[in-house]
């Protein structure tokens, strides 16, 4: 398109040079009146009559229309805008928007369910041939699209139509049971979900975005165990695709970016993984230690385990390390550990070339506090706050550690995604496994709790609590809770055992997913609420949800319309 443009310059140029000087010589042969000259160079005469007369019928006819203006040039075109629309085949509530004009400018899409007024949905300064994805689409609904200059609204695009499809037939069963939009906190909700299989799937791995509906918005699939999941203000999800490999996928501007643990020097990338300010990364990895003195009960034997022990781990923009924090180097496994360290979680790569790796700390989170770390060690039953400064572990929290309970307060254990709250408080979610105060008889349950530390004294207590209600539900793994900006709190039951299926490789519980918003606390009120999977029967394939995350908009800040 620019080169036509600059022809149609040159081509103005020329016709300017021809008409001045055909003008030139008109005034010259009037102010003369020069006969003209045949081609056989006589001269020839016209009657001054009938030159009058043609002219004066030249004047009453006017001449077909030339494409040119007043002046002799040709007619300007006028912009054009135009658009096409495809749906994305890897998420078929994703539109691709391609536009094309004939100079760069600030455009604006306007989307509107087929029937319905166009919105404005996305701005943004586009090429002359660009492409913009239309996203928080929903399944099966056709949509009218248009798109206008910012500065010009009436260059603009035919309307277009479009449907987008349905979902994959292997995706997770979702069903909203309840929804109170006007009284949940307005956005997304991203998450991801795990098909649970005995070595679990390679293939049915997702990253979804849901509405206030409970409706699919967005969807990723990803081939390789997704764990972790954060968000930043630029709108980019971090997760994991296997635990030797971090991901950080755009969903607006359809990059995704790689990090392989062999490359940054690690053995592993898994659980957590998120932005540092400085345009790094912070993650969780682990090693491998053999560590002698086990007793088997058994035998009666000395043994030596091989213990997977837990690293965190910062690298610059560049993926070079600039901390790294190993517990093997602070807690001797021998003295602090629990049953669970007997779990099979490391018998796969890069550690599936050991008999018997134990999951001796399993690491499920880091957050940053004050000047340091909080990290969560599920294993262990432990949150450690670490500074990285020194390396030191400034203090424990859990059984054992460096504060004592005060009365009525019970302990957590197995627990995940700790977060701090704007009082300094920590926040929670505590599986429940095998408690430290469990009482007699008492059979596992799941809750959210909420701490309060007084350093001074050493001691803890509980100031907020939930069990979920009758009946309580048990999540042996994975489990989440945030607490909203308008004060109500996204609760993760991300594991909820419904029973145990016997196959020929022995048994296997089931499970499947659930997310709440809560509001209240006193008396807390389920306001919406969304199953996962397949509770109801075990025979069907299980699910379960790492975490979920309420976010604003998949639109970076900058594309949104003003």
């Amino acid at each position: 398109m620019i080169a036509d443009r600059y022809s149609v310059q040159a081509m103005r140029s020329a016709l300017t040079i021809a008409l001045f000087t055909l003008g030139c010589e008109s005034n010259s042969k009037t102010a003369t009146s020069a006969p003209s000259q045949n081609d056989t160079g006589s001269a020839s005469t016209v009657d001054s009559g009938q030159e009058e007369e043609e002219e004066e019928q030249e004047e009453e006819e006017p001449p077909p229309d030339s494409g040119q203006s007043d002046t002799g040039l040709p007619e300007e075109e006028p912009d054009t805008l135009d658009l096409h629309l495809s749906v994305d085949p890897e998420c078929v509530v994703c539109v691709i928007a391609y536009t094309t004009q004939d100079m760069a400018a600030e455009l604006v899409l306007t989307v509107g369910e087929s029937g319905t007024s166009l919105a404005p949905r996305v701005q943004w300064h586009a090429d002359t041939i660009d492409t913009t994805p239309i996203l928080e689409l929903h399944t099966e609904t056709t949509y009218d699209v248009q798109v206008h200059r910012v500065d010009d609204p009436s260059i603009q695009s035919e309307v277009m139509s479009i449907t987008t499809g349905s979902l994959p037939d292997d995706f997770p069963p979702i069903v909203t049971t309840h929804a109170d939009p006007d009284r949940m906190q307005p956005g997304l909700t991203l998450i991801n979900i795990v098909e649970w299989q005995r070595h679990y799937s390679m293939d049915r791995n997702f990253l979804i975005v849901l509405d206030a509906e409970g409706r699919v918005v967005w969807y990723y699939r990803l081939r390789a165990l997704n764990l972790g999941l954060q968000f930043d203000d630029k709108k980019t999800i971090y997760t994991t695709n296997s635990l030797v490999r971090g991901l950080a996928i755009n969903p607006y501007h359809q990059t995704t970016r790689a990090w392989e643990a062999e490359d940054l020097g690690v053995d592993t990338i898994h659980h957590d993984i998120q932005p540092t300010d400085d345009g790094g990364m912070a993650f969780l990895s682990t090693e491998h230690e053999s560590v002698p003195g086990w007793f088997d009960e058994t035998t009666g034997w000395e043994i030596t385990y091989d213990i997977i022990g837990d690293v965190l781990t910062t690298i610059d923009a560049s993926g070079h390390q600039t901390w790294s924090w190993s517990i093997l180097d602070h807690i001797d496994p021998l003295e602090h550990h629990t049953f669970d360290l007997h779990m099979t979680f490391w018998n796969r790569p890069p550690y599936e070339d050991l008999s018997f790796p134990k999951d001796w700390s399993h690491a499920n989170g880091m957050v940053p506090h004050e000047s340091g770390w909080l990290a969560s060690f599920r294993n262990l039953d432990w949150l450690m706050q670490i500074n990285p400064d020194t390396d030191a572990i400034e203090w424990i929290f859990g059984p054992g550690g460096d504060f004592e309970l005060e009365e009525g307060s019970r302990w957590f254990s197995r627990q995940h995604s700790p977060a701090i709250t704007e009082d300094g408080r920590i926040l929670l979610y505590d599986n429940g496994n095998d408690r430290a105060d469990r009482k007699p008889g008492e059979q596992p349950f799941s809750r959210v709790v909420e701490y309060e530390l007084d350093h001074e004294t050493g001691t803890a207590k509980e100031v907020w609590t939930w069990d979920g209600g009758i009946p309580k539900v048990y999540c042996p793994i994975v489990g989440d809770v945030d607490r909203l900006e308008n004060g109500n709190h996204l609760i993760t039951d991300g594991a909820v055992y419904s029973g145990t299926i016997h196959e020929s490789g022995g048994p296997r519980p089931h499970f499947s997913g659930r997310i709440r918003e809560v509001a209240g606390t006193e008396t807390p009120e389920v306001i919406w609420e969304v199953i996962l999977g397949n509770p109801d029967d075990i025979e069907l394939e299980g699910w379960f949800v790492y975490r979920s995350i309420r976010i604003d908009s998949l639109y970076p800040t900058d594309v949104q319309p003003l």
